[in-house]
């Protein structure tokens, strides 16, 4: 079904009036009131605007595509945009649109594991190049590198092996570990990709977790509000449904005074706490998909909270993450 008119997920903030989460980090770097007031009320009506312009190209764009047969319309729109491999021995996919002169490039290995999951999940081979030039619009849009960056694919075998983790709570089509189910940011552009949707959105999580629990990794975007926010979340399910077991292995940054990470420290929930130093372990980027950038980046010192309900810890012990994290680096 084609989503209605205001079925989308906009980057822009969705809320009027000045974005409270600013407003904060502008103080907290010493910048005057005033002008934080400037700024904020500036932003506010920039974001409102290009939110009317968005709404109204978009009512555009549905009403041109219902007067066309969907064979027609897929036509059309792939007539704009195509996915060719560079000149770089195969190793480079630019998915171009030639009516905006937008160009995207990807790793070829990267775009292969996207289409699996698009071919797994049925996805219509004519919409291919569109789909994949939107997904690479919306994460390009979104930037902020260390957003979206993930754990290495070492480490989610460790992981998978040692408390049998099996799903990614925040994670996108371009990073996730190629065997995790996965909820992400934009279920909209994503689900073609696999995606579960968003982590916060209660019905999605609740399917996956009545099929007989899990266990579950979550590196979440490192805000504090955010942080709080998936603590929060956790701690409602694991009280829930104790009936099957569930299990959450939580890495942050190490914030140890804000409201998240002490939440987090003083849960009964949590089994297991460990602390990684930066100079132990590092990242797989968030732009890993491009070409020619670093695959990996050290960050900052890490927590790691192993947050269960009683039959998840009676299924997946402690003890082993323990001595996972007292082994090699990870």
């Amino acid at each position: 079904a084609k989503p209605g008119p205001f079925e989308w997920e906009s980057l822009l903030p969705a809320r009027p009036g000045h974005d409270e989460g600013l407003v904060e980090e502008l103080g907290k770097l010493g910048v005057a009131a005033e002008q934080v007031e400037h700024v904020a009320r500036g932003l506010a009506i920039r974001c409102a605007n290009a939110r009317a312009a968005i709404a109204s190209q978009r009512e555009k764009a549905l009403a041109l595509s219902a007067q066309m047969p969907d064979a027609n319309t897929a036509a059309f729109v792939n007539g704009l945009i195509t996915a060719t491999s560079d000149d770089t021995g195969g190793e480079v996919v630019s998915v171009t649109h030639s009516a905006f002169s937008l160009k995207f490039r990807v790793r070829t290995e990267v775009c292969e594991q996207l289409r699996r999951r698009y071919d797994a999940g049925g996805g219509d081979p004519q919409w291919w190049a569109v789909r994949l030039f939107a997904l690479l619009a919306r994460y390009a849009a979104l930037d902020g590198e260390g957003y979206q960056g993930s754990l290495s694919t070492a480490l989610m075998d460790r992981l998978r092996v040692a408390i049998g983790v099996q799903g990614e709570c925040f994670a996108s089509p371009l990073n996730v570990d190629a065997r995790s189910r996965y909820f992400s940011a934009f279920p909209l552009v994503d689900r073609f990709f696999g995606s579960a949707g968003s982590f916060f959105s209660l019905h999605r999580t609740i399917d996956l977790i009545e099929e007989g629990g899990g266990s579950f990794e979550a590196n979440p975007p490192f805000l504090e509000e955010i942080i709080l926010a998936m603590y929060m979340y956790m701690h409602v399910l694991l009280d829930r449904y104790a009936a099957v077991p569930l299990s959450f292995c939580v890495f942050v940054p190490r914030w140890t005074d804000t409201p998240g990470v002490e939440a987090m420290t003083a849960s009964p929930f949590t089994t297991a706490q460990f602390h990684l130093d930066k100079r132990t372990h590092s990242y797989r980027a968030g732009f890993h998909h491009l070409p020619h950038r670093n695959v990996t980046i050290p960050y900052s010192n890490t927590l790691v909270f192993l947050l269960q309900n009683e039959k998840g810890a009676d299924r997946w012990k402690a003890s082993e993450l323990t001595s996972l994290f007292q082994g090699p680096s990870p």
